[in-house]
C-alpha cells in the first residue's frame, strides 16, 4: 500500500504541473476506458488525517480524498468553457485513482474482515 500511496502522489504532483502548463485544447478528444465504482467510499466513516493511522484508516482517508476530487473537478467541469475538456479528463484520472485505492481496500482490508 506504501507503493501504491507514493504512485498516486507522484502523479497528483503531476496533475499540478499538468494544470500549471496545459491548455483546453491538448484535453480535447482524450479517451480512456470506463471505470468500475466499487462504491466504498459511501459507505465509509469519515477519517482525520493524523499521524500514525493504521493501514485501514490510511486507505479510507486517501479514497475520501479521491473522491473530494472527482467532486471538485466535475464541478468545475460543469461550468463549461474553455477548460472544461481539462476538468472532464482530470475527473477520469481521479475516478481510476478512487477506483485503484477501492480495489486493493477491497483485496486488503474487506477480505480480512
Amino acid at each position: 500500500v506504501r507503493g501504491l500511496f507514493a504512485e498516486l502522489a507522484g502523479v497528483e504532483y503531476g496533475h499540478l504541473q499538468m494544470l500549471q502548463r496545459i491548455t483546453p485544447q491538448d484535453m480535447i478528444g482524450r479517451e480512456s476506458a470506463p471505470i468500475e465504482d466499487l462504491g466504498l467510499a459511501k459507505l465509509m466513516v469519515d477519517v482525520e488525517a493524523s499521524e500514525g493511522l493504521g493501514l485501514q484508516e490510511a486507505m479510507i482517508l486517501a479514497i475520501k480524498r479521491e473522491e473530494i476530487a472527482v467532486n471538485l473537478y466535475s464541478q468545475l467541469a460543469s461550468w463549461g468553457g474553455q477548460t472544461a475538456p481539462l476538468f472532464e479528463a482530470l475527473v477520469k484520472e481521479e475516478r481510476q485513482h478512487k477506483a485503484k485505492l477501492e480495489a486493493e481496500y477491497d483485496r486488503h482490508i474487506l477480505t480480512e474482515n
